[in-house]
């Protein structure tokens, strides 16, 4: 099954699609800013990281090549590390772009973290 995800047919290769994919059991499909999220059988997350890029909750009309690939591998990454430790939502990453998991309920969480450089910004 995760195969299949994982090939994607339609899918551009370039992540700036504003298509979507028709995945087998699809029942939602949602778009943020830089991913696109398909449920499967109300069991499954397929997370789509593409290479769009937003400030300030703007989507900018140029997308940074290879960054969904990046974020996707790290999060992958730590999430494999980490399974054993705590229980995560992570089954696998079939693609670069691609993770696949549980269906969970999240904790509805935000937070900002910023860090700087070289010097703290002026006036500080």
């Amino acid at each position: 099954m995760w195969l299949s995800v994982a090939m994607m047919s339609g899918y551009d290769g370039s992540h700036n699609s504003r298509d979507k994919l028709r995945l087998t059991g699809q029942t939602e499909f949602s778009r943020g800013s830089v991913r696109d999220i398909y449920t499967i059988n109300n069991e499954y997350l397929v997370m789509v990281v593409t290479d769009r890029i937003s400030a300030f909750d703007v989507l900018l009309p140029v997308a940074i090549p290879y960054k969904g690939q990046v974020l996707s591998r790290i999060a992958a990454y730590f999430l494999e590390q980490t399974g054993d430790i705590v229980p995560n939502w992570f089954i696998v990453s079939p693609d670069p772009n691609v993770v696949i998991g549980h269906l969970c309920k999240p904790y509805r969480i935000e937070m900002v973290i910023r860090g700087y450089l070289a010097d703290t910004p002026a006036g500080v």
